[in-house]
């Protein structure tokens, strides 16, 4: 009796496409991300937020996150073999802060160095992270032309592109800053939004 039960057991598995006594499944191994790297031009838009929010006369400790999206991206650094960059994510956050004063922070005052990665989607592929630090960072408020405008300089470090010079460009604000001017006399600005003008990061030599 007990040989039938062992030798039944055993049918029941292969009739089921079970492995047996093999430790093995059937599933395909977890793809393996590449790195990317040559020169490249992707549009870029996103939003620098504030915790707490900028107030005209702030004087509380904030911090900082920016958080945007890399897309239209052209040039040779853009394709890897059959695979190709369709977008990125960067998200990025300051280890130190600053004072949550509107006038201080739109009056081109240096923010903290942030730190983060940008995460890629891939058509016919994966590429690896690309480790950024944003340095160089200020915002700056005309109060002609109600522009504001966003000056930083990212530093490829690690993944995906790294080691290569990195520019920015275009990154004015999609809002007025008479409105955000006012906003944060009455309440507080928490976000500036970027870029979606005709924003630019250009990687390497740019396409």
């Amino acid at each position: 009796m007990d040989r039938k039960i062992v030798f039944g057991c055993g049918a029941v598995a292969l009739a089921l496409g079970v492995s047996v006594g093999t430790g093995s499944g059937f599933a395909d191994a977890a793809p393996v991300p590449v790195p990317f790297s040559g020169a490249m031009t992707c549009s870029l838009a996103g939003s620098y937020i504030f915790s707490p929010g900028l107030d005209n006369a702030g004087s509380a400790q904030s911090t900082v996150t920016v958080k945007a999206k890399l897309t239209s991206c052209h040039g040779v650094g853009a394709t890897n073999g059959t695979a190709s960059i369709v977008s990125g994510h960067l998200v990025a956050t300051s280890a130190t802060t600053i004072a949550n004063s509107w006038g201080g922070v739109t009056g081109g005052e240096a923010l903290p160095v942030l730190t983060g990665t940008i995460a890629w989607q891939v058509s016919g592929g994966h590429a690896t992270e690309t480790n950024v630090t944003l340095t160089s960072q200020a915002i700056s408020y005309n109060t002609g032309t109600n522009v504001i405008s966003l000056f930083v300089t990212p530093v490829l470090s690690g993944g995906s592109y790294s080691g290569q010079a990195t520019t920015t460009s275009g990154l004015t604000a999609n809002v007025a800053g008479v409105t955000l001017s006012a906003k944060a006399g009455k309440n507080s600005v928490k976000m500036i939004a970027f870029g979606t003008n005709g924003g630019k990061i250009t990687m390497g030599a740019g396409a």
